[in-house]
């Protein structure tokens, strides 16, 4: 079965043996996903969107486009996910714009 990793950390992270990336899947054994089950760093796809964890980005004006758990990008503030589906080439148009450009984007959704 495949769990997510959701914590704050930005690399790898290792965990009873396992390595995960952030917001990407890892095969893991029964046992694992037991070990981790209240642990609100790691779940299916669906407990990864919806979790709730501290921002890594205490600024709630500053927009970021980011890989999400879909494989897709999303533009985020904060963690709030404003936008998904983004391709990787739109995301990376979308944090090279300045700022104002981005509130304005962001302003029309």
């Amino acid at each position: 079965m495949k769990v997510f990793y959701n914590g704050e950390a930005e690399g790898p992270v290792e965990a009873f043996g396992t390595v995960f990336e952030r917001g990407k899947a890892s095969e893991v054994d029964d046992r694992f996903k037991e070990k981790v089950k209240n642990n609100k760093f790691f779940g299916d796809k669906a407990a990864a969107k919806a979790s709730e964890r501290a921002p890594s980005n205490p600024e709630p004006s500053v927009f970021e486009a980011r890989l999400n758990t879909d494989g897709k990008y999303s533009i985020y503030r904060g963690e709030q996910e404003l936008q998904d589906g983004l391709s990787k080439k739109d995301a990376e148009a979308f944090n090279g714009m300045p700022a104002d450009e981005q509130a304005e984007y962001v302003n029309g959704l």
